[in-house]
């Protein structure tokens, strides 16, 4: 701190001060038809997070926001979706499910399935379930997101997805080399933090 504080525009400010300078915009943000639909589309194919005017919505915001926008009325679908936190899952889910379509009403099953898991936990399930058969999280990401950009809510049957990871190229590939640097003891390793920053199969 002696060593930063004589540096030409160099300032020091509180936690809370910091927490106001860079407010996150998103959790006062409405997602209009535009945004859900260009989200969808991208979502189709790479999970990963995105921009959507001035502000970035992390994958699982993201997921979270389409799925609202899945179960949601014509009148709040016209007011807007809002935005708000979620978390990523704990662990990584997997898909046990082989059919390539489901019933409409066995996905909606699995949707609502979600949405009251993520209201109840602030988070995103690892796997979505609807009866013995599981969807782990990135299929059910796709395939909400697909069934969106199809524009298809009256189809009898809802195609399953698989999507790649596209958000996984930014986290390291090892538990070691992340790590080397002053704080941590020599020979330091966090294969847990590693795996908790990219809980969604697909790397």
């Amino acid at each position: 701190m002696r060593y930063v504080k004589p540096k030409p525009g160099a300032q020091f400010i509180t936690a809370s001060e910091f927490s106001r300078i860079y407010e996150d915009l998103s959790p006062r943000q409405l997602l209009k038809q535009d945004d859900i639909e260009k989200l969808a589309g991208d979502f189709q194919t790479t999970i990963t997070f995105a921009t959507v005017r001035n502000f970035t919505l992390s994958a699982a915001e993201i997921v979270d926001a389409l799925l609202r926008w899945t179960l949601a009325g014509p009148g709040d679908r016209g007011r807007g979706i809002p935005a708000r936190k979620t978390l990523a899952p704990r662990e990584r889910g997997r898909t046990t499910c082989t059919e390539p379509h489901l019933p409409r009403e066995a996905w909606l099953e699995r949707c609502r399935w979600a949405a009251s898991f993520i209201e109840e936990n602030g988070r995103l399930p690892a796997s979505v379930w609807s009866g013995v058969q599981s969807m782990g999280i990135e299929d059910f990401a796709a395939t909400l997101a697909g069934d969106i950009a199809a524009g298809a809510p009256d189809s009898a049957q809802v195609p399953l997805r698989k999507a790649r990871c596209g958000f996984c190229d930014y986290v390291a590939g090892d538990d070691r080399a992340p790590f080397e640097w002053p704080i941590h003891r020599k020979g330091f390793r966090a294969p847990r933090i590693v795996e908790l920053t990219a809980c969604w199969p697909g790397r």
